[in-house]
């Protein structure tokens, strides 16, 4: 049998990217988290045996995308069989439960590494039962390598996943094969994809959707909004930082927090073509309006803003996490006093 390192108590560094509230950052974040062990903590090498009953898929919500362009996996976890079976529902990157390969023109496969790690305990241990299934949305333009797609052509994209524990034995299964194709884009993309220090903090920043101390990255995304105005890259950029206004941010460097600003916040969602984003950024930019109608004590527009984020994302697995916190908000904002 093969042999991996088993994953029955794996603690891992903290940067999960969440829908409603990111994670925290090397200088500063929304919600900073804390948790920081390393993965060779874990168990002794296990044997390995290949899961049944089980189905992975991963793809791109779209077939191609232009440079620079922000692309996100779809993994879904489906339980074929007909037995309730245990599993972890931890499928980010982040994670490493779910490893990502993408494999580009020169036919080698490289393994995405995200730019942080994140914590999982017991609760992570889930009963799919037969028929379910479970899912997330993972950013994979961006990494700790740096721009993943750094030139246009097309890539192929497969997961792994390996869990065990709780008296299983590790299992491993691995998705079929997806195709993306990168295009050249405009100039836009090249800038923002060339790797210098401006590149690099842009990337976090369109992963984070915040980072005020990423300013060269921002300078970068605002130069975006002017020299490739009406582009799908200028929509994007306008998205994050837009989302970034409209919530405080937490700077280290300055061990204050800059509190939300929805004038400018409202600016520049403003200028996102909504109709370019993917189905996670038009239910986010939902939310960003919302939060900020509610912070400006307008509930009933807050309320409408969530009901429409919501229906972009119901019935999606691979957006349940993002579905369930938008409802979470909309009953805490429609049971709030006043």
């Amino acid at each position: 049998m093969s042999r991996v390192r088993a994953l029955t108590t794996m603690t891992l560094t903290a940067c999960m990217a969440s829908a409603v509230s990111s994670c925290d950052t090397p200088a500063g974040g929304r919600f900073p988290q804390g948790g920081v062990v390393s993965a060779a903590d874990a168990s002794p090498a296990a044997d390995l045996v290949p899961a049944e009953g089980l189905r992975l898929a991963v793809g791109t919500e779209k077939a191609e995308y232009v440079l620079g362009e922000p692309v996100y996996a779809m993994i879904v976890l489906e339980n074929t069989g007909e037995q309730t079976q245990r599993v972890l529902r931890e499928l980010r990157p982040e994670g490493e439960v779910v490893r990502i390969f993408l494999t580009g023109a020169d036919g080698r496969e490289v393994l995405f590494r995200p730019l942080g790690y994140g914590d999982h305990d017991d609760t992570a241990w889930i009963d799919l039962a037969a028929g379910d299934q479970i899912g997330v949305t993972a950013s994979i333009f961006f990494g700790a390598d740096g721009w993943t797609f750094t030139e246009p052509g097309q890539y192929r994209l497969t997961a792994l996943y390996t869990w065990g524990g709780e008296g299983l034995p590790v299992r491993q299964l691995r998705s079929d094969t997806a195709t993306v194709v990168i295009g050249p884009g405009d100039q836009g993309g090249t800038l923002l994809t060339r790797g210098d220090a401006a590149s690099l903090e842009a990337g976090k920043f369109l992963t984070w959707q915040a980072g005020d101390h990423l300013e060269l990255g921002r300078e970068l995304l605002l130069g975006l909004l002017d020299g490739s105005r009406g582009s799908v890259l200028a929509s994007h950029a306008a998205f994050a930082l837009g989302r970034s206004w409209g919530e405080p941010f937490l700077d280290y460097r300055a061990d204050e927090v800059r509190p939300a600003d929805c004038a400018q916040a409202a600016s520049l969602l403003d200028q996102v073509a909504v109709a370019v984003l993917g189905t996670q950024a038009q239910a986010l930019t939902e939310v960003a309006r919302a939060r900020c109608a509610a912070g400006e004590g307008d509930r009933a527009a807050a309320l409408d803003h969530l009901a429409r984020a919501r229906g972009a994302v119901e019935g999606r697995p691979e957006l349940q996490d993002l579905e369930a916190q938008i409802l979470q908000y909309a009953a805490n904002l429609a049971g709030g006093p006043g």
